[in-house]
């Protein structure tokens, strides 16, 4: 039985990803966390690995997005090391689940 954890993941997940019968891989490896209280799922879809990080309640969410864009600048700059986030199907880098 999934925790309730990682049905929420699956639902997030199921925002960035077509539902087919390769569905993702979502794991939460032990020990792995933010310093702000993020929590970290690895998602595995064909050859590409992700990080999907589950904010904190308290996080400031324009100051997110803000970092969000910076990496996005970087990256089409050409620093091919910056991870960019992806953004949800509605274009926000953030998905709220309340």
């Amino acid at each position: 039985m999934l925790s309730l954890a990682l049905r929420q993941a699956q639902k997030v997940v199921a925002e960035f990803f077509p539902i087919t019968v390769d569905a993702p891989l979502i794991e939460q490896p032990r020990g792995v966390g933010g310093f702000s209280g993020t929590t970290i799922y690895r998602v595995t879809s064909d050859d590409e690995t992700y990080c999907l990080k589950r904010l904190p309640d308290d996080v400031n969410l324009a100051r997110f997005t803000e970092l969000g864009l910076l990496l996005e600048d970087l990256a089409e700059q050409g620093l091919t090391y910056v991870p960019v986030p992806l953004r949800t199907r509605s274009g926000s880098y953030v998905l709220k689940d309340r």
